[in-house]
């Protein structure tokens, strides 16, 4: 059987940590389908030591420029810009 993974779940398997998809500063927690966001073709996650912000900036934002995200820490609250990495995974 294959398993169809989101683009979410692909985040979350490869960064170790959630997001939720954001668009002009709006929440939009029922994206689900594939198609809407562009394939995360990352091989490796990013430096535990790199933050939030950078993350967004260099991999979320620049290969799905018209959405932006949040970064979730384990118990579903936002991670702050400046949080490392590291930090944000070791909450799961």
């Amino acid at each position: 059987m294959v398993m169809l993974l989101t683009r979410l779940d692909e985040i979350f398997r490869r960064e170790g940590f959630m997001v939720e998809v954001t668009r002009n500063g709006k929440s939009l927690k029922d994206l689900r389908r594939n198609g809407v966001l562009n394939p995360y073709e990352f091989k490796r996650k990013l430096k535990d030591s790199k933050t939030v912000r950078e993350w967004i900036e260099e991999r979320f934002e620049s290969t799905n420029p018209r959405y932006s995200c949040r970064v979730l820490k384990g118990d579903g609250t936002v991670a702050i810009g400046q949080t490392q990495l590291g930090t944000v995974r070791a909450t799961y």
